[in-house]
């Protein structure tokens, strides 16, 4: 039997998966998709991090021997696979930087409806999206705290970046930011947070963000002499705190024969390290799984 749940990440520091030497002025960029541009996580990547805190869990424990066969039946080994596949975590919102409001969790169109499919295998229901977004259109929630009214424009205006939209007020906007805020967040007070942030723009302003919108960090290399050591300037890009991405989880045990007895084993929520740079800190992130659905 056949379980399949979704995963969400959550982003509490800069998360940078490398996609290797970079060929413009960014050193170390960060991997994306070939076809959108989009970050991502690849599976492999947060498959690996639970493989780990699985392992450090059953060593704690003192059941390193038994806990390791479950690790390997789990997660497999190099001769064979394991009864868990991961997909890619896929973008869900970027925080992009807005004049007021301080920042937006940014989204667009293309994303909620791949995000729609892709939660149906789930048998998550998200709000879907059929509405088509002008550039120049950034539609919020009801209770957005991003919109501002200039005394010389009646009509709201919102700032992302170096660009000014027109703001408008829209009800599945505002369904959606609630239903993602049940799913990201237990405490109220963040929930109605991040509602009043979310704002829904066009594809085309979304592909801007995506690319001019991450973290990028300079970092040097000390020389002997206390100075920066030649040529050991570079800049790294990474996934800025706040972002939200999820990906899907399918758990294939043959022990399990029906519906009734499926169960996934993973539930809850886990703060995890993420990609590199873990001793400065970045990667700290919030794995939250998903109700599970059992599939033939």
């Amino acid at each position: 039997m056949t379980v399949i749940q979704s995963y969400w990440v959550y982003a509490y520091s800069p998360i940078h998966v490398g996609a290797g030497q970079g060929t413009g002025f960014v050193d170390l960029p960060i991997v994306r998709e070939k076809v959108t541009g989009w970050p991502y996580l690849p599976g492999t990547s947060i498959k690996g991090v639970l493989r780990d805190e699985w392992e450090r869990k059953y060593r704690q424990k003192g059941s390193e021997q038994d806990g390791l066969r479950e690790v390997e039946r789990v997660f497999g080994t190099q001769e064979r696979a394991g009864i868990a596949t991961f997909t890619d975590a896929r973008l869900v919102c970027l925080p992009v930087a807005s004049m007021f409001g301080t920042y937006a969790y940014v989204t667009c169109p293309l994303i909620l409806q791949r995000l729609v499919r892709d939660l149906a295998l789930t048998g998550v229901e998200i709000p879907a999206w059929s509405r088509t977004v002008e550039t120049h259109l950034a539609l919020v929630s009801n209770s957005s705290k991003l919109a501002f009214k200039f005394p010389s424009n009646p009509e709201p205006s919102l700032y992302l970046l170096d660009f000014c939209l027109k703001s408008e007020n829209c009800d599945v906007t505002t369904a959606i930011g609630r239903r993602l805020a049940e799913i990201l967040f237990d405490d109220e007070d963040w929930r109605h947070t991040f509602v009043d942030r979310f704002v829904v723009v066009s594809d085309q302003l979304f592909q801007f963000f995506s690319e001019h919108g991450t973290q990028v960090d300079a970092h040097i290399r000390m020389g002997d002499n206390g100075t920066v050591a030649q040529g050991a300037l570079w800049y790294e890009e990474s996934l800025p705190p706040e972002s939200v991405l999820v990906g899907l989880v399918s758990v294939d045990d043959p022990r399990r024969e029906d519906e009734s007895d499926a169960a996934s084993p993973f539930r809850g929520r886990v703060v995890t390290q993420i990609g590199g740079n873990a001793t400065t800190g970045c990667g700290q992130s919030l794995l939250i799984f998903g109700p599970e659905r059992a599939v033939d």
